[in-house]
């Protein structure tokens, strides 16, 4: 084959080889978004704006109600700030309980959705009608609460599952005796806390 039919047969090649050729960014596949949105979430637009969020499964499940702000500090990083509280409710293995407390914490993205929750919770144990002694208690507790999950956005709104969670009392001023299954007393351990939290972005 001669020079010049190689030179006749390269201009035949369509524009499109070339240009993969010589700019290879053409062929990266881009991320799955709905008008831009990130379904699958990098974990930077945390660090744009204040966040609002609130937990869709504790009230109905626990009768547990939380309202909570995450500020921007860090590219990947917030601070949670908020409240959480259960309203009075008599329990079969303690009496008549209800808690209110405020939460401080930190969330880090660690890979684009993929993040991580710690919080401590000071707060007010109220206790009516102990099912052992049927005394009546008023305690200042603290508690540690930690999530794993993963963030879906969708616009300015975003949804955070957290299949992994464990909340745990870790001082109580002024305990009370709770019941087991078999009627016996046993301590307050941790406790499974997975949640699904809805929030929005100003």
């Amino acid at each position: 084959m001669s020079f010049a039919s190689v030179i006749e047969a390269a201009t035949q090649i369509p524009d499109a080889v070339f240009l993969l050729s010589f700019y290879p960014a053409a062929t990266e596949t881009p991320e799955l978004t709905i008008e831009g949105a990130g379904l699958l979430y990098s974990g930077e637009r945390a660090g744009e704006g204040v966040e609002l969020e609130s937990s869709v499964l504790w009230p109905a499940v626990a009768g547990l109600y939380n309202l909570r702000v995450a500020i921007p500090v860090t590219a990947r990083g917030q601070l949670l700030a908020g409240i959480q509280g259960t309203f009075p409710e008599d329990r079969e293995d303690e009496g008549d309980f209800t808690a209110y407390a405020v939460s401080l914490g930190w969330r880090q993205y660690v890979w684009r959705g993929l993040h991580i929750d710690g919080s401590v919770l000071p707060g007010w144990g109220r206790l009516r009608d102990n099912v052992f002694d049927g005394e009546d208690y008023d305690s200042f507790d603290v508690e540690l609460m930690g999530h794993l999950g993963w963030r879906f956005d969708l616009g300015s709104f975003y949804a955070l599952v957290q299949p992994l969670g464990v909340i745990g009392v870790v001082y109580k001023s002024n305990p009370w005796r709770i019941r087991d299954r078999e009627g016996r007393p046993r301590t307050e351990g941790p406790t499974y806390a997975g949640i699904v939290l809805l929030g929005f972005q100003f």
